[in-house]
């Protein structure tokens, strides 16, 4: 899954283009110069206590705050739409998703589609916040990471830490996270046992359930 993030992305509309694609919809021309009217030739000026800055006239974007915006970017991007079966894009707003579900290590599709929407955006003016889009991997194999870790060293050269010492680290720094902090919900499974220097063990009755997240965490503090 790759989460989307635009920067700015309903003060980058292009009203003219709006205007074209709500007539695409089907919507009454009148009702289109209407909004197009609505969005274009908007004066804006910024006051901060008793200044005023000079009036800058806005041709682009719609309105921060106003309640026709949302729907206005809706419609503006009702055609970005998946161009492979397999991909599915979720739109709520301004927040955009792409998932697809990859089988036998074949990424062509989801590829394609991530170059589509990036073209897709460059024509429609929107920007991508490079930044601010993450991608979620979910994936059901075991060592499903140490193949992507030995070719990266293989790529770059570089002796890199396995998944395993990284999921021990960081499971060891928020379990300690956890300690120090009375109010969070797990507290209370950290149970420090009258010695005061082991923790108390979780009672684990499947193997699944021991592997999982706080048993283990335990086992690494103890060691």
């Amino acid at each position: 899954m790759l989460f989307i993030d635009y920067s700015s992305a309903f003060i980058t509309i292009v009203p003219s283009k709006l205007a074209i694609k709500l007539r695409e919809l089907g919507l009454n021309s009148a009702l289109s110069d209407w909004i197009l009217n609505f969005l274009t030739g908007r004066p804006q000026a910024v006051r901060v206590g008793n200044i005023t800055s000079s009036t800058l006239i806005l041709n682009t974007g719609a309105p921060q705050g106003c309640v026709l915006s949302p729907l206005l970017y809706s419609l503006f991007t009702h055609d970005c739409v998946a161009t492979h079966s397999s991909n599915t894009i979720v739109k709520f707003a301004d927040d955009t998703t792409v998932i697809d579900q990859i089988t036998d290590d074949d990424e062509t599709a989801y590829r394609e589609e991530v170059e589509n929407l990036t073209s897709w955006c460059q024509d429609n003016n929107l920007h991508l916040n490079i930044s601010k889009t993450k991608e979620l991997i979910v994936d059901y194999r075991k060592q499903q990471g140490e193949g992507q870790v030995k070719t990266a060293q293989h790529i770059t050269r570089t002796e890199l830490p396995s998944m395993e010492d990284l999921y021990s680290q960081r499971l060891r720094k928020k379990s300690l996270r956890i300690i120090k902090d009375p109010h969070h919900p797990s507290h209370k499974l950290f149970f420090l046992l009258p010695s005061g220097r082991r923790y108390r063990s979780i009672l684990a009755k499947t193997r699944r359930f021991g592997d999982s997240c706080f048993p283990r965490a335990v086992r690494l503090l103890n060691n």
